[in-house]
């Protein structure tokens, strides 16, 4: 059987693949960069990586005010 995570362990859940996320896209950034031929699909991941990064940021977001607003 699976349980439901409180509201507080899904925003930590959400922010630990946000921060992942805009981590990789950073390693992927610094490789490009630092690189003597950076190549396309490393900057496809980092782009890739960064929407991902966005996009947990904006369920973040959206979870820290359901959760400001008693919504559980």
């Amino acid at each position: 059987m699976r349980s439901e995570m409180n509201p507080a362990e899904q925003l930590e859940a959400l922010c630990n693949a946000r921060d992942y996320y805009a981590g990789l896209a950073e390693m992927l950034r610094n490789r490009v960069t630092t690189s003597v031929e950076p190549t396309d699909k490393w900057e496809k991941q980092e782009k890739k990586a960064r929407r991902f990064a966005a996009a947990y940021d904006r369920s973040v977001k959206i979870q820290r005010i359901m959760i400001e607003l008693g919504y559980h």
